[in-house]
């Protein structure tokens, strides 16, 4: 899926745009957020991982919607991708379920020709994931790879 053709690294300006188209979308669903009753997740939330020596690998932006909706933007080496579905925390507050439903991009295009990409191995499977928030802007959830440091953005 790694085209050698491409930078490895997203730049700058691309991480300040998609961050930008973000925080708009973000902006609309403040004043959702206060009719929802104080739903903690309604928002932008955004987490880096990092390699072990300590340069940044992974950016995730995810966008939590008022109505169970959720976006979430992954930029890496090897480009962006995003996945949609729906989402719902514990009535405990102590776990998120997700499930995503559709991704985009479906293929990868390279010097005039494109190749198909598959869908992410979970799509359409319940992914339960513990969390813990930790002040109104931050939060942390946990999966296979270890804790994640999460940061409300909007």
């Amino acid at each position: 899926m790694i085209d050698a053709q491409q930078s490895t690294q997203p730049s700058r300006r691309t991480l300040f745009a998609v961050l930008a188209v973000l925080l708009a979308g973000g902006a609309a669903l403040a004043p959702a957020r206060a009719q929802m009753g104080g739903n903690p997740l309604v928002g932008v939330w955004s987490t880096t991982t990092y390699l072990s020596d300590g340069s940044p690998y992974l950016s995730f932006f995810v966008s939590y919607g008022p109505d169970g909706s959720v976006q979430q933007r992954t930029i890496g080496p090897a480009g962006q991708n995003d996945v949609f579905g729906r989402y719902q925390l514990s009535a405990d507050g102590q776990y998120l379920q997700t499930v995503f439903l559709d991704y985009e991009p479906k293929q990868l295009c390279s010097s005039g020709f494109c190749n198909p990409l598959p869908p992410p191995g979970y799509l359409n499977q319940t992914l339960t994931t513990p969390i813990q928030f930790q002040g109104p802007n931050r939060m942390q959830t946990q999966d296979a790879s270890g804790p994640m440091l999460w940061v409300r953005q909007q």
